[in-house]
């Protein structure tokens, strides 16, 4: 038979390592909450990361963008004067008042031309 004493040392014992079970799960709790917080920081600075990475790569093809409809409008603005050019110069084959084709232009005409 089991004294008083031994009874209230196995609930005095069994009293212990309940705290003890109850202050893990309480550890173990905090520490899933903090490990969240810092995945979720670590899930939100990669985000920013990124999106600073895509407004660069968006900055850069304005950039270029701008850059080819400066191009574009150097260039046409050149034709356009190489064609009035032409025009005024009036060789080649054709009467029409068009540029000439290529092949409409002699090496003598080729050579009257503004490059």
């Amino acid at each position: 038979m089991q004294t008083v004493n031994s009874i209230e040392a196995v609930d005095e014992n069994q009293q212990a390592i309940g705290e003890q079970i109850i202050r893990l799960n309480a550890n173990i709790i905090s520490i899933n909450k903090t490990i969240g917080l810092l995945q979720q920081k670590r899930h939100n600075d990669e985000i920013l990361r990124r999106l600073d990475t895509l407004d660069h790569l968006a900055a850069r093809i304005s950039e270029h963008h701008a850059y080819v409809r400066q191009s574009d409008i150097d260039k046409h603005r050149k034709l356009d004067a190489i064609y009035d050019r032409i025009k005024n110069l009036n060789i080649g084959s054709n009467t029409d008042n068009r540029p000439p084709e290529g092949d409409e232009l002699t090496n003598y005409d080729i050579s009257l031309l503004p490059f």
